[in-house]
């Protein structure tokens, strides 16, 4: 039950916390003026799993879980209820499982922060929906499969940081459609195939690291 989701003091049972406002005057927590949570931020000292009751927290916009370590298991599929959604942060945590394509729900998001759990599964092509997304960052995970061309519909991304994961095949053509892209960290996985060419395209690129892959080809 939700009880077992969540061990620490008066945050353990979140079923219960979930269905009511009387924590908007705790320091994790920000609501608007009817009461409804915008803002959940435990950086430290939560453990257990993410309950689908988190899906209930319809006007969330800022949601940060990260450095806790001791968070387990899959990213709910309730999350895409979250439709206000515009940071999400799980970083450095256990979690694990694939990204549950409906991700693809956050039509808001702006930061979507991965680093460091043990994710697995494909990207699902659902994150080209993410419009609004302008820092993608999943490195230090078990994600597999190729990198989707849908990919290139997030205009707006400034930051693709996929490094050290197991992603494999080859770069898609479509990254040249990331005109705002300033880093690009795809090393340390099993990628394939020539560079693209539409590399060139990325006159914003600051930083690209595409080392500890299996790249054949000239350089473009």
């Amino acid at each position: 039950g939700g009880g077992d989701s969540l061990r620490k003091s008066k945050y353990h049972d979140w079923s219960g916390w979930l269905k009511n406002s009387s924590h908007c005057d705790w320091d994790n927590f920000n609501c608007d003026e009817d009461g409804r949570v915008t803002r959940l931020d435990f950086m430290i000292g939560l453990r257990g799993t993410l309950p689908t009751e988190i899906g209930n927290l319809k006007g969330l916009r800022d949601l940060k879980l990260g450095n806790n370590y001791a968070m387990v298991g899959p990213i709910p599929s309730e999350i895409g209820y979250l439709q206000q959604l515009e940071r999400l942060s799980l970083l450095e945590n256990t979690f694990s499982g694939p990204i549950p394509s409906e991700i693809g729900h956050l039509q808001q998001l702006e930061s979507l922060d991965l680093n460091r759990n043990k994710f697995s599964g494909p990207i699902p092509s659902e994150i080209g929906h993410l419009q609004q997304l302008n820092s993608l960052e999943i490195f230090h995970n078990k994600f597999s499969g190729p990198i989707p061309s849908e990919i290139g519909h997030l205009q707006q991304l400034e930051r693709l940081f996929l490094a050290v994961n197991k992603f494999s095949g080859p770069i898609p053509g479509e990254i040249g459609h990331l005109q705002q892209l300033k880093s690009l960290e795809l090393g340390g996985n099993e990628l394939s195939g020539p560079i693209p060419s539409e590399i060139g395209h990325l006159q914003q690129l600051k930083s690209l690291n595409l080392a500890s892959n299996k790249f054949s080809g000239p350089i473009p």
